[in-house]
């Protein structure tokens, strides 16, 4: 997968598409839609042997410049695997800053034996998601979890507990009392049943 995102940051770009057969049906999961709806959030981690070269750090990785294995890269462009050394960092930078969600831009952790990539995923804004929503947070006394949780629902059709969970930092048993309390004040309807249960806007 690294060997891949890297080839194709440093040739003619491409798409990547994880998850789908060959039609672009997702596989391997018990709802497609939503599968399909969550991939706008995903976060990307790719670990690479080996730390930054000197002098690159992850401060400086947009300005310095440097192979960690110029054997293997003058390879790679003799093959035509590569058009250019130190190009693919540029490329992405370039490519996430033209994105028009405007995604995070991705961060470098240097941990001395390698360093770990993270691509952050754009979130959609409300005005492209066709649901509206017109709630004041604190005319119904949510706390700022709550609200969190209604901005989530502003991007995605429905949010379940374990969505709480995850977004909310918080654990199960508090992610249900306060899902519960937002039903009690008609923010909320639940839908499905036990393991499959979720929440909608009621507004």
């Amino acid at each position: 997968m690294a060997e891949t995102l890297v080839a194709l940051a440093n040739a003619e770009g491409g798409t990547i598409l994880i998850g789908v057969d060959d039609l672009g049906h997702v596989q391997g999961v018990d709802d497609p839609k939503r599968a399909t709806d969550n991939v706008v959030e995903a976060i990307i981690e790719v670990q690479s042997p080996g730390p930054f070269p000197p002098p690159v750090t992850p401060q400086n990785i947009r300005e310095e410049h440097q192979l960690r294995n110029p054997r293997i890269a003058q390879a790679f462009k003799d093959y035509g695997l590569i058009e250019k050394f130190g190009n693919g960092i540029d490329r992405v930078f370039e490519e996430i800053e033209a994105h028009p969600f405007k995604p995070r831009l991705p961060t470098f952790h240097n941990t001395g034996a390698s360093v770990i990539v993270t691509l952050y995923g754009a979130v959609l804004p409300p005005e492209e998601t066709g649901i509206p929503l017109h709630v004041e947070p604190a005319r119904f006394g949510l706390n700022k979890r709550q609200s969190k949780a209604l901005e989530y629902l502003q991007a995605y059709d429905w949010i379940t507990r374990s969505d709480y969970c995850r977004i909310c930092g918080v654990g199960s048993t508090e992610a249900y009392r306060e899902l519960n309390e937002m039903l009690s004040k008609g923010l909320l309807t639940r839908q499905g049943k036990g393991r499959g249960t979720y929440y909608v806007l009621a507004l």
